[in-house]
């Protein structure tokens, strides 16, 4: 026991004495949550559009606008019927929902009967639209039940709208190139810290006194690195074309630069990095700052669109 506990005091010691295990380990987390803290409770909403088909002729028509019109986040527009422009509308982005409730039975309501409700969403922003279908799932669930209780009358059904491509897509189609380019990063971030490895056990000092140059050296492990990438795209897009169904709908080569750049530039920003710090582990650090705030912008984990207005700059701007 007094050698486990000269083992710990040591180790608690060492941990006081390390400044950059403060920042990292504590003082680190700290900022990002009032970082984050501060962009997501933004007191500004976002305003959706949303056109609900029937008649305000009707009384139930009425309670369920007046459902939706009572949630700030949507601005809600009454259509008759619905048509061929309006799911053109909505598949250019002019409405983010198509609701249609003029089908609904109100007679079929008191006796109990399921109804379906039939939600049209754009397959160009399926990350919004999944968000606000559960969000429209929410308001109907707390609608039906003043209406009937705790008894389940009304069902959403999803109905993708996809007018301006022929290409069939599915959910996996939006998720892939979110996961190809988050490998490209982790690869161009985290593969120059092997660099900071080697300058570290100053191999790169021993190289530097030999006929190589320290030109030959870097363009070598970029090269290196840049054919590991493009494996990575092989074998994403070829798992998700043959497993999954997904389509390309891009020409190959246009990929494929698409490819070559973006790993030339998470590289060149992860060699970057490299110069601010002198250790592995401040490198590791470092690195993990730096990718981050890129994931968490990227609109990779939930859209961009939910994201407050003055942050759509530093989107753009960001790898």
């Amino acid at each position: 026991m007094k050698m486990f506990s000269a083992i710990f005091l040591a180790t608690v010691k060492e941990f006081i004495r390390d400044k950059s295990s403060w920042f990292w380990h504590l003082i680190f987390p700290a900022i990002f949550v009032f970082i984050f803290g501060w962009v997501y409770s933004d007191p500004g909403e976002q305003v959706f559009k949303i056109a609900i088909i029937g008649d305000l002729n009707t009384e139930f028509v009425n309670r369920v606008v007046q459902k939706f019109e009572n949630v700030n986040s949507f601005q809600v527009s009454v259509e008759k019927s619905l048509d061929e422009e309006l799911l053109k509308a909505l598949d250019k982005g002019e409405y983010s929902l198509i609701m249609e409730v003029s089908a609904i039975d109100t007679q079929g309501i008191e006796d109990g009967r399921r109804q379906r409700v039939p939600l049209y969403y754009s397959t160009g922003r399926h990350q919004t639209s999944m968000i606000l279908i559960s969000v429209v799932n929410q308001i109907i669930d707390q609608f039906q039940l003043e209406l009937a209780g705790l008894e389940k009358v009304f069902e959403i059904e999803p109905k993708p709208v996809q007018l301006s491509t022929k290409v069939k897509t599915n959910t996996f189609t939006y998720v892939l190139p979110g996961i190809l380019a988050m490998a490209l990063m982790q690869l161009g971030l985290f593969g120059s810290v092997y660099f900071l490895s080697q300058r570290e056990q100053k191999i790169i000092r021993g190289l530097g006194v030999t006929p190589l140059s320290m030109k030959i050296i870097l363009m070598s492990a970029i090269l290196f690195r840049l054919l590991i990438a493009l494996g990575q795209t092989v074998l994403i897009i070829g798992l998700g074309k043959t497993v999954f169904g997904v389509e390309i709908t891009n020409n190959l080569m246009t990929v494929f630069m698409v490819v070559v750049l973006g790993s030339l530039t998470f590289i060149s920003l992860g060699y970057m990095c490299t110069t601010f710090v002198r250790t592995l582990d401040a490198g590791q650090s470092l690195m993990q700052t730096v990718q981050f705030p890129m994931i968490f912008l990227s609109g990779i984990f939930f859209p961009k669109e939910f994201l407050p207005s003055f942050l759509k700059p530093v989107i753009a701007f960001s790898p």
